[in-house]
């Protein structure tokens, strides 16, 4: 076993066995959807390319990770205090669901392999997203980030959720540049001013939540010319993806309910 490189183990409870952490070879360890309790160590001797400690029941600080980890998913736990400083050159950190305070560290901007922020149902706070210029998937709901989205995020992104926080300003005029855009979710915030027209020409979106927000002003016609939408006898239709979660769009057929000005409107 010391030589053991990827280990993935289900039905666990109590807490992980301290041998695990001696394993110095491991590389790539999944251990999901168990019941495991307790905390980790402080420092871990193992060189992890690949960590999944999702959906149990961990608690406690998060250590500090070697510059091998690629990819880290603690979600669904009870994981608490600050995001570590140093989490290695990781592709992907997810850790939504779990109760971690303060700020997201400034060196995560620095990790050039960084694609995708799942932080969403925290405590996180302050300002957000600095020099992270290398995102294209951010998940950020239900925290209390404030201020307004910097102008440093890559035309690039995709997936911007940031629901319910307590975001302000008007809808930043530079996201009318990044034409890849497939899901901006900005609802329950504190945005103001109009809506913008140019909204509506970003082709590839797919999903757009602006709901709870202090927008005033009308809706543009210019609204149909979003491709997920049809005209058929002055019937708008919803023809793409509806419901989706933090980490994967699910494609659906079904009605598309829109709120305006207190009225539900079924397409």
């Amino acid at each position: 076993l010391p030589l053991l490189k990827f280990l993935s183990l289900s039905g666990l409870n109590g807490t992980i066995p301290k041998e695990i952490w001696n394993l110095t070879h491991l590389e790539k360890l999944t251990l999901s959807h168990c019941s495991l309790t307790g905390s980790l160590p402080p420092q871990l001797g193992v060189l992890f390319r690949v960590l999944d400690l999702s959906n149990n029941f961990l608690s406690g600080d998060i250590p500090s990770y070697s510059s091998n980890l690629q990819s880290l998913n603690l979600k669904c736990n009870w994981f608490c205090g600050s995001i570590p400083v140093s989490l290695g050159q990781m592709g992907g950190l997810t850790s939504r669901n779990n109760r971690f305070t303060g700020n997201i560290p400034t060196t995560l901007g620095h990790i050039s392999n960084l694609r995708f922020l799942y932080l969403g149902n925290n405590f996180l706070t302050a300002d957000v997203l600095k020099n992270m210029t290398s995102l294209r998937f951010v998940s950020l709901s239900h925290n209390k980030f404030e201020g307004e989205l910097p102008k440093s995020l890559s035309q690039e992104i995709k997936y911007i959720i940031i629901s319910d926080n307590n975001f302000s300003g008007k809808i930043p005029s530079f996201l009318s540049h990044f034409k890849d855009i497939t899901v901006l979710s900005i609802g329950g915030n504190r945005f103001h001013g109009p809506i913008p027209n140019w909204l509506w020409n970003m082709t590839h979106l797919r999903i757009l939540d602006l709901s709870r927000n202090k927008f005033e002003g009308c809706l543009s016609g210019s609204i149909n010319q979003l491709d997920a939408f049809k005209h058929d006898d002055d019937i708008l239709q919803w023809t793409g993806i509806l419901r989706y979660d933090q980490e994967r769009l699910i494609m659906v057929r079904s009605p598309l309910m829109l709120m305006v000005k207190g009225r539900e409107l079924q397409f």
